[in-house]
Parts: C-alpha cells; structure tokens; sequence
C-alpha cells in the first residue's frame, strides 16, 4: 500500500504467549508517512476496538486512546505509539490522530523522531476499522485498515 490516506495495523502474536504481539503500525497522510512498533495485549487492542464503536462521538466525549510506550533497560533507547480517536469540529466527522516517537541516546546526545498526522473520516469506516481489528486479533484476517479521503 502505497496510495491514499490510511492507517494500517498488523498484529503478530508472540510466539510464547499468544495473549501478546506486536502491533506494526503504518500510517501515511497526503504523501506524509510514517512506520513504528511495539509490544501489545489483545485486549488492550479489543478495548481499544469496542471504543471506537462508542457512537455517537460528542465533542465533550473523552478521546479514545491506545498507548504504549517502551524504554529499553539503560533508558539508551525510549519508543511511544498513541492513537487518539475523537470529535472534529461540529459535523459529525471523526479525527484519528496517530503519533509515533523514538527516542535514542548515544555519543552525540539524544535524537528524537516523531511522526505525528491526523485522519480525518467518518463512522461508517470506522466501524469496519473496529470490526477488522477484531478479525485480526482473532487471526482471521492479516491486517486492519482504516482507508480515508
């Protein structure tokens, strides 16, 4: 995938405790884009599925949040994934906000990348976004997109 706007999980479970994976995460935004990865339960992602079907989404609603973040044992390397699901702007559309950020520590200091970039889309696709993510943690399907304009 390539073209358009998306936000597109991958979930490998781990090999030892199939309650566990990685979540791969790619997301591109009118030509912007971005890639991380970290450790996630299922049912923080399941939670995280049920939110997104909270309709409908109010201004004054509490965003729905998936967040991870990891720093390695000497705090030489520190990595965070949050998705932000919430109301944009009065006309019922939906705003997902992805942010990725990676942090490492060596000779030269501390060198920080952050991806961060908004999708803005509707229910419908949303919903089919929850029900996908469902699908691939039960191991039905490979993948969860959430295709925008």
């Amino acid at each position: 995938m390539d073209e358009g706007n998306y936000l597109r999980l991958v979930f490998v479970a781990d090999r030892w405790d199939d309650e566990d994976g990685r979540l791969f995460i790619y997301v591109c935004n009118n030509g912007f884009a971005g890639q991380a990865d970290l450790y996630f339960t299922k049912q923080e992602l399941a939670d995280f599925a049920v939110g997104l079907t909270s309709f409908p989404f109010s201004v004054a609603a509490v965003p729905v949040v998936a967040r991870r973040s990891f720093a390695n044992a000497d705090g030489s390397c520190r990595e965070e994934i949050t998705l932000t699901v919430q109301p944009y702007g009065w006309n019922g559309k939906i705003q997902v906000t992805v942010l990725l950020i990676t942090t490492s520590i060596g000779e030269g200091g501390e060198l920080t990348h952050t991806c961060q970039t908004v999708l803005v889309t509707d229910h419908e696709p949303l919903r089919r976004f929850s029900q996908a993510i469902h699908s691939m943690l039960r191991g039905n399907v490979d993948e969860a997109i959430l295709n925008t304009a």
